[in-house]
């Protein structure tokens, strides 16, 4: 069969969907991968031997932000505060908070994939036809393509389905501002709007799952397939280390942005001054100058080859690390960024045992190294982390879910 995927054109979201592309590759399906350029990163792709078509303009953020509506008053970013979408309290999700998180998040995804992208591949499907189409879960001219040219489609979470949470919370009688950004999307090519078009027709989810939440999406778990892009594992990852050794990440995203001492909850500064004089092995991928003894800066090496030596990682919250760390069955110490849901799944990994929380507000040195020496020294972490890993282990791998997608693109 022909399957078209849509990735969003950053490398965590390409190298996220790249095991899925190569499993279909792999048992001998026509792929197609249709992506907008990216000047900033573009060998996201050719890095993993793929190749892909262009659709819409160069990304250009500010630009797409400002025309999707997504340019925040000092007002409307006090109520993003207000109402994030990583919401930890379940009891504060009404139907009216989502009704606020689809007026902020609808702008959003129409930066994300505007009216160029989605005409672009709404072109590029009809003409290929393809039976299957897999959309980056932020990616929403995938399923309006696959509307447009009678392919069915699955949708590929980047992190816990909270657009999935939060549909189950609204009520029939609320306004929805996803549906109504949605149905002038699809009726300029003569489509209506359908539900499957926000959560796809399958949903599938390589997420732990104590992150994973109820909805209504039709969810089909896969074991996450560890892929760090191409690298050269350095000669003194050979060595069995002599003490234990903690690896701190902010992950691809930050690193790919020009911030050399700072995301989010990270300062380098505060970050050494806890780990200085500890009995640890530190390897950072962060950029400072100097840095204590006990530390090891380096500007990229790839978790599946790290991590397995590690005690600890101390990260973000993104997918790729949480994957990572779960594989390999690594107690985390998550100071949550607040791009998608990071802060919820940090709390969630917590609560089962496997990791423990510092939000960035309350980021010192005396706080990280508490929480560091906590997660080093109490056992109880191993087994919680081992717990998660062993579930994540159990489900089914990429190779093993062709036969699902296979299905659905048959019964379209």
């Amino acid at each position: 069969m022909r399957v078209l995927f849509t990735p969003f054109p950053a490398k965590a979201h390409v190298y996220n969907m790249t095991p899925l592309i190569w499993a279909m590759r792999n048992a001998g399906h026509e792929v197609r991968i249709a992506i907008q350029p990216n000047p900033a990163e573009p060998d996201a792709l050719s890095s993993a031997g793929l190749s892909a078509r262009s659709v819409g303009n160069p990304l250009d953020w500010e630009q797409r932000t400002e025309e999707g509506g997504g340019e925040y008053t000092d007002e409307e970013l006090a109520l993003i505060a207000e109402f994030p979408i990583a919401q930890t309290d379940g009891e504060r999700i009404t139907a009216e908070y989502a009704e606020v998180i689809f007026d902020i998040w609808a702008p959003l995804c129409e930066a994300m994939a505007g009216a160029d992208v989605t005409a672009d591949l709404v072109e590029f499907a009809r003409e290929w036809k393809p039976d299957l189409v897999v959309w980056d879960a932020l990616v929403y001219a995938g399923p309006v393509a696959a509307k447009a040219c009678g392919a069915a489609h699955a949708r590929l979470l980047m992190g816990s389905d909270h657009f999935g949470r939060m549909r189950r919370a609204l009520e029939e009688q609320q306004r929805d501002p996803m549906r109504d950004w949605l149905t002038g999307k699809l009726g300029e090519f003569g489509l209506e709007f359908d539900e499957d078009v926000v959560l796809g027709q399958l949903t599938i989810d390589a997420m732990p799952a104590c992150t994973r939440y109820e909805t209504d999406a039709k969810t089909l778990p896969v074991r996450f397939t560890p892929y760090n892009g191409p690298s050269e594992s350095p000669k003194w990852l050979r060595d069995k280390p002599t003490k234990p050794r903690v690896c701190v990440t902010v992950g691809l995203s930050s690193r790919e942005n020009d911030i050399p001492n700072k995301d989010d909850g990270f300062d380098a500064a505060e970050l050494f001054e806890a780990v200085r004089g500890l009995d640890i092995e530190v390897i950072a991928t962060l950029r400072a100058v100097e840095a204590p003894e006990n530390v090891r800066l380096v500007d990229f090496v790839p978790l599946n080859e790290l991590l397995p030596s590690c005690a600890v990682v101390v990260h973000h919250g993104g997918t790729g690390t949480i994957g990572n760390a779960v594989v390999h069955g690594v107690p985390q110490l998550v100071i949550p960024a607040s791009s998608w849901g990071e802060a919820t799944a940090a709390h969630e990994l917590e609560k089962a045992g496997a990791a423990l929380t510092l939000q960035p507000e309350e980021f010192s040195a005396q706080a990280l190294r508490e929480r560091l020496v906590r997660l080093l020294e109490d056992k109880s972490f191993v087994d919680g982390a081992a717990a998660v890993r062993r579930e994540m282990l159990s489900r089914p791998t990429f190779n093993d879910i062709i036969l699902d997608l296979e299905k659905l693109a048959a019964s379209r």
